[in-house]
């Protein structure tokens, strides 16, 4: 089981969360902010702590996660919120994975303001998950967590959203947290993670899986060296 199962804390580090927060703080995000992976609510609950004390508003969260990385985890992240006195009852908790969430919205429209990508870190499910983008309005923000080398499936996914979609513009990165703002809509022409896109994650994925195969192969061989 992970730590934070029994931790209950945000694999968020303070000096990431402080970042978010000034983030957070310099914006009137008043629409649904949307977390994608939620492990135990560690992040969940200073969302939501942050805004009971710091704004006079709190908007709507949804959060997508299968909700099956640990035993018990949706019981756990309840518990986590009665703990910092929210009622679990409050967010909207879609119970499957970001590509089955997001075809099941198909063309309706939802109003973000945020967006915590912090799921799956593999290739192809980043790939996906950049795709709730398309909900995001003008002057929201979307954050990676993770963003580094050493999390090629996040890394190479957030820098090619990037260089495709010129309307977005990095805000910080502290740690490994990545914050994007969305400067203006994107033109109704344009789809921010194309069919292209998700092929090309698709077709990495095979080979990510080999690497980190091989990789686990060599530390087991060192090891019993």
């Amino acid at each position: 089981m992970r730590q934070c199962a029994t931790t209950l804390e945000s694999e968020i580090s303070t000096a990431e969360m402080e970042s978010l927060f000034v983030a957070l703080e310099q914006r009137d995000l008043r629409r649904t902010h949307l977390e994608i992976g939620t492990a135990a609510g560690g992040t969940l609950c200073q969302l939501v702590s942050f805004y009971q004390r710091k704004k006079d508003f709190s908007p709507s969260f949804m959060v997508v996660d299968p909700l099956r990385y640990f035993p018990g985890q949706f019981d756990i992240v309840c518990q986590n919120l009665a703990n910092h006195q929210i009622d679990p009852s409050a967010i909207d908790f879609v119970k499957s994975s970001s590509k089955e969430a997001f075809s099941a919205v198909g063309s309706k429209s939802l109003d973000l303001d945020f967006i915590l990508v912090d799921g799956n870190h593999k290739i192809r499910y980043v790939t996906e998950d950049l795709r709730w983008a398309r909900f995001l309005h003008a002057g929201g923000i979307l954050c990676a967590h993770d963003y580094t080398p050493d999390h090629p499936g996040v890394y190479l996914s957030i820098n090619r959203f990037l260089k495709k979609n010129r309307n977005y513009n990095v805000i910080s990165q502290v740690g490994t947290l990545l914050i994007i703002e969305k400067r203006d809509s994107t033109p109704p022409s344009v789809t921010e993670v194309s069919f292209v896109d998700r092929l090309w994650a698709m077709g990495l994925a095979p080979w990510f899986q080999l690497k980190a195969s091989l990789d686990k192969r060599i530390k087991r061989a060192s090891r019993d060296a």
